[in-house]
């Protein structure tokens, strides 16, 4: 999807991938962006656990996700 004068916009989700709870308050629990570019999923988690067991899930490629904590508190 294509924000104003050509931009990205990073897709989120609230839903967790692992127990397909919503995720409430989403600024204080974890979260990965996965992609590069300008195609990028934002994905929060309910706990770090359930991220780390989706991460363990993934393929095993340096390139297919990006961890940020910048507003993980």
């Amino acid at each position: 999807m294509c924000g104003p004068e050509g931009v990205w916009s990073v897709i989120v989700t609230t839903i967790d991938p692992l127990t397909g709870n919503k995720v409430t308050n989403p600024e204080s629990h974890p979260f990965i962006v996965e992609g590069n570019g300008m195609a990028k999923l934002k994905i929060y988690f309910e706990s770090e656990n359930s991220r780390r067991a989706y991460l363990m899930a993934r393929p095993n490629n340096p390139d297919h996700h990006e961890d940020d904590y910048s507003h993980y508190s």
